[in-house]
Protein backbone atom coordinates (compact mmCIF):
# COMPACT_ATOMS: atom_id res chain seq x y z
CA UNK A 1 0.00 0.00 0.00
CA UNK A 2 1.19 3.67 -1.23
CA UNK A 3 0.84 5.08 2.68
CA UNK A 4 2.66 8.15 1.15
CA UNK A 5 -0.37 8.88 -1.05
CA UNK A 6 -2.73 7.76 0.96
CA UNK A 7 -1.59 10.66 3.60
CA UNK A 8 -1.29 13.32 1.01
CA UNK A 9 -4.90 12.70 -0.28
CA UNK A 10 -6.22 13.05 3.43
CA UNK A 11 -4.10 16.16 3.79
CA UNK A 12 -5.95 17.64 0.84
CA UNK A 13 -9.24 16.55 1.07
CA UNK A 14 -10.45 18.83 3.87
CA UNK A 15 -9.58 21.82 6.13
CA UNK A 16 -11.26 20.31 9.03
CA UNK A 17 -7.99 19.80 11.60
CA UNK A 18 -9.28 16.67 13.16
CA UNK A 19 -10.26 14.90 9.82
CA UNK A 20 -6.85 15.96 8.35
CA UNK A 21 -5.41 13.09 10.95
CA UNK A 22 -7.63 10.70 10.08
CA UNK A 23 -9.72 10.75 13.75
CA UNK A 24 -12.62 10.72 13.29
CA UNK A 25 -16.00 8.22 14.35
CA UNK A 26 -18.49 7.34 11.82
CA UNK A 27 -16.71 9.88 9.26
CA UNK A 28 -17.23 12.65 12.44
CA UNK A 29 -14.04 14.47 13.72
CA UNK A 30 -13.75 13.34 17.82
CA UNK A 31 -14.59 15.65 19.84
CA UNK A 32 -12.37 18.12 21.78
CA UNK A 33 -13.66 16.18 24.82
CA UNK A 34 -12.46 13.02 23.06
CA UNK A 35 -8.91 14.48 22.41
CA UNK A 36 -8.38 15.65 25.63
CA UNK A 37 -8.70 12.25 27.10
CA UNK A 38 -6.34 10.94 24.50
CA UNK A 39 -3.84 13.57 25.52
CA UNK A 40 -4.50 12.43 29.22
CA UNK A 41 -4.03 8.88 28.57
CA UNK A 42 -0.73 9.48 26.76
CA UNK A 43 0.57 11.68 29.50
CA UNK A 44 -0.43 9.44 32.30
CA UNK A 45 1.30 6.21 30.54
CA UNK A 46 4.55 7.59 29.47
CA UNK A 47 5.21 9.50 32.42
CA UNK A 48 5.93 12.99 30.81
CA UNK A 49 7.60 15.57 33.06
CA UNK A 50 7.83 19.09 32.91
CA UNK A 51 11.93 18.58 32.22
CA UNK A 52 11.38 16.08 28.87
CA UNK A 53 12.40 16.08 25.54
CA UNK A 54 9.75 14.41 23.72
CA UNK A 55 9.86 13.22 20.07
CA UNK A 56 6.22 12.71 17.86
CA UNK A 57 6.28 10.40 14.99
CA UNK A 58 3.64 10.86 12.25
CA UNK A 59 2.11 13.98 13.93
CA UNK A 60 0.38 14.46 11.37
CA UNK A 61 -1.03 18.24 11.41
CA UNK A 62 0.30 18.54 14.69
CA UNK A 63 -3.15 18.86 16.55
CA UNK A 64 -1.56 16.27 19.17
CA UNK A 65 1.79 17.49 19.34
CA UNK A 66 0.36 21.25 20.53
CA UNK A 67 -1.58 19.35 22.78
CA UNK A 68 1.39 17.57 24.52
CA UNK A 69 3.86 20.27 24.27
CA UNK A 70 1.83 21.92 27.34
CA UNK A 71 3.70 18.56 29.32
CA UNK A 72 6.54 18.93 28.23
CA UNK A 73 9.92 20.83 27.88
CA UNK A 74 10.16 20.29 23.78
CA UNK A 75 8.73 18.30 21.82
CA UNK A 76 9.69 17.56 18.22
CA UNK A 77 7.34 16.52 15.72
CA UNK A 78 8.11 14.96 12.21
CA UNK A 79 5.99 13.37 9.28
CA UNK A 80 6.51 12.53 5.89
CA UNK A 81 3.67 14.75 4.31
CA UNK A 82 4.84 18.66 3.66
CA UNK A 83 1.33 19.48 3.61
CA UNK A 84 0.26 18.35 6.78
CA UNK A 85 3.67 19.92 7.99
CA UNK A 86 3.04 23.12 6.60
CA UNK A 87 -0.61 23.16 8.54
CA UNK A 88 1.07 22.13 11.57
CA UNK A 89 3.35 24.86 12.00
CA UNK A 90 0.78 27.18 10.70
CA UNK A 91 -2.03 26.14 12.97
CA UNK A 92 -0.52 24.19 15.96
CA UNK A 93 2.72 25.73 16.44
CA UNK A 94 4.16 26.77 19.94
CA UNK A 95 7.46 28.08 21.41
CA UNK A 96 8.61 24.81 22.45
CA UNK A 97 7.79 22.59 18.99
CA UNK A 98 10.24 21.85 16.54
CA UNK A 99 8.00 20.12 12.85
CA UNK A 100 10.23 18.68 10.36
CA UNK A 101 8.99 16.93 7.28
CA UNK A 102 10.61 13.78 6.89
CA UNK A 103 10.73 9.68 6.56
CA UNK A 104 10.07 8.23 9.89
CA UNK A 105 12.40 5.46 8.54
CA UNK A 106 15.31 7.99 8.49
CA UNK A 107 14.06 10.07 11.69
CA UNK A 108 17.79 9.07 13.58
CA UNK A 109 19.22 11.77 10.32
CA UNK A 110 16.69 14.28 10.86
CA UNK A 111 17.36 15.07 14.50
CA UNK A 112 20.38 15.89 16.48
CA UNK A 113 19.16 14.69 20.50
CA UNK A 114 17.76 11.76 21.92
CA UNK A 115 14.49 12.08 23.90
CA UNK A 116 12.93 11.10 27.21
CA UNK A 117 9.62 9.72 25.35
CA UNK A 118 8.79 8.83 21.72
CA UNK A 119 5.39 8.98 20.95
CA UNK A 120 4.04 7.30 17.70
CA UNK A 121 0.45 7.26 17.85
CA UNK A 122 -2.93 6.11 15.30
CA UNK A 123 0.00 5.37 13.07
CA UNK A 124 1.82 2.02 13.73
CA UNK A 125 -0.65 0.27 11.65
CA UNK A 126 1.06 1.71 8.57
CA UNK A 127 4.40 -0.39 9.50
CA UNK A 128 2.27 -3.06 7.69
CA UNK A 129 4.85 -6.14 7.71
CA UNK A 130 7.00 -7.37 10.70
CA UNK A 131 10.26 -5.90 8.57
CA UNK A 132 8.85 -2.83 8.93
CA UNK A 133 7.81 -2.61 12.23
CA UNK A 134 11.78 -3.92 13.42
CA UNK A 135 12.92 -1.35 12.01
CA UNK A 136 10.69 1.22 12.83
CA UNK A 137 11.39 0.33 16.50
CA UNK A 138 15.12 -0.02 16.24
CA UNK A 139 15.24 3.41 14.82
CA UNK A 140 13.22 4.72 17.99
CA UNK A 141 14.91 2.58 20.50
CA UNK A 142 18.26 4.33 19.28
CA UNK A 143 16.84 7.53 19.91
CA UNK A 144 15.80 6.89 23.60
CA UNK A 145 17.55 8.31 26.44
CA UNK A 146 18.53 5.71 29.21
CA UNK A 147 14.89 5.32 31.24
CA UNK A 148 13.07 6.70 28.48
CA UNK A 149 9.76 4.96 26.76
CA UNK A 150 8.19 4.60 23.37
CA UNK A 151 4.62 4.71 23.41
CA UNK A 152 3.07 2.82 20.42
CA UNK A 153 -0.34 4.43 20.33
CA UNK A 154 -4.20 3.23 19.48
CA UNK A 155 -2.92 -0.09 17.80
CA UNK A 156 -4.91 -2.85 16.13
CA UNK A 157 -5.26 -5.22 18.11
CA UNK A 158 -4.76 -8.71 16.31
CA UNK A 159 -6.50 -10.52 18.94
CA UNK A 160 -9.45 -8.27 18.30
CA UNK A 161 -9.69 -8.51 14.09
CA UNK A 162 -13.17 -10.30 15.27
CA UNK A 163 -14.28 -7.14 17.17
CA UNK A 164 -13.38 -4.75 13.80
CA UNK A 165 -15.10 -7.08 11.16
CA UNK A 166 -17.57 -8.66 12.70
CA UNK A 167 -18.98 -10.34 9.58
CA UNK A 168 -17.01 -13.16 8.27
CA UNK A 169 -17.12 -11.85 4.57
CA UNK A 170 -15.77 -8.07 5.60
CA UNK A 171 -12.46 -10.16 7.23
CA UNK A 172 -12.05 -12.35 4.17
CA UNK A 173 -12.00 -9.21 1.73
CA UNK A 174 -9.12 -7.78 4.65
CA UNK A 175 -7.09 -10.50 4.07
CA UNK A 176 -7.14 -10.44 0.52
CA UNK A 177 -6.62 -6.67 0.82
CA UNK A 178 -3.57 -7.46 2.64
CA UNK A 179 -2.07 -10.34 0.21
CA UNK A 180 -2.95 -7.84 -2.69
CA UNK A 181 -1.41 -4.81 -1.13
CA UNK A 182 -4.65 -2.97 -1.17
CA UNK A 183 -4.89 -3.00 2.62
CA UNK A 184 -6.35 0.68 3.03
CA UNK A 185 -6.81 -0.54 7.46
CA UNK A 186 -2.73 -1.26 7.91
CA UNK A 187 -1.90 -3.92 9.80
CA UNK A 188 -3.68 -5.73 13.45
CA UNK A 189 -0.09 -6.08 16.14
CA UNK A 190 -0.37 -9.01 17.99
CA UNK A 191 1.57 -8.12 21.33
CA UNK A 192 4.53 -11.50 20.37
CA UNK A 193 4.88 -9.83 17.35
CA UNK A 194 5.93 -6.48 19.09
CA UNK A 195 7.63 -8.30 21.78
CA UNK A 196 9.74 -10.57 19.58
CA UNK A 197 10.77 -7.46 17.80
CA UNK A 198 11.89 -5.58 21.75
CA UNK A 199 13.79 -8.92 22.89
CA UNK A 200 15.89 -8.44 19.50
CA UNK A 201 17.28 -5.12 20.83
CA UNK A 202 17.05 -5.57 24.60
CA UNK A 203 13.79 -3.73 25.23
CA UNK A 204 10.44 -4.58 26.86
CA UNK A 205 7.02 -4.20 25.86
CA UNK A 206 3.83 -4.12 27.82
CA UNK A 207 0.14 -3.89 26.51
CA UNK A 208 -1.56 -1.25 27.92
CA UNK A 209 -5.69 -1.71 27.21
CA UNK A 210 -7.00 1.32 26.83
CA UNK A 211 -9.81 2.97 28.61
CA UNK A 212 -13.43 1.71 27.47
CA UNK A 213 -14.30 5.98 27.10
CA UNK A 214 -11.51 6.56 24.30
CA UNK A 215 -13.71 6.32 20.91
CA UNK A 216 -11.42 3.33 19.54
CA UNK A 217 -10.43 1.47 22.51
CA UNK A 218 -13.21 -1.77 21.59
CA UNK A 219 -10.41 -2.96 18.83
CA UNK A 220 -7.17 -0.77 19.61
CA UNK A 221 -4.46 -0.95 21.99
CA UNK A 222 -0.82 0.70 23.19
CA UNK A 223 1.93 -0.53 24.06
CA UNK A 224 4.61 0.77 26.11
CA UNK A 225 8.49 0.23 25.35
CA UNK A 226 11.07 0.67 27.39
CA UNK A 227 15.02 0.09 27.06
CA UNK A 228 16.98 -2.26 28.94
Amino acid sequence: MNWQKVWSQIATRSDNAMEQVGRTVQNIPISAESLAEIVADIVQKTGIKPTDSVLDVCCGNGVLTQKVATYCANIVGIDGEKKLIERANQDFSAENITYIVGDAFEVKSLVNQSFDVIILYFSFQYFDSLEKGENIISSLLSLLNPHGCILLGDVPDGNKIAVFYPNLLHRIRYWISCLTGKNAMGKFWKYEEIAHICKKYNATVKLCPQKETLPYSYYRVDYLICGI
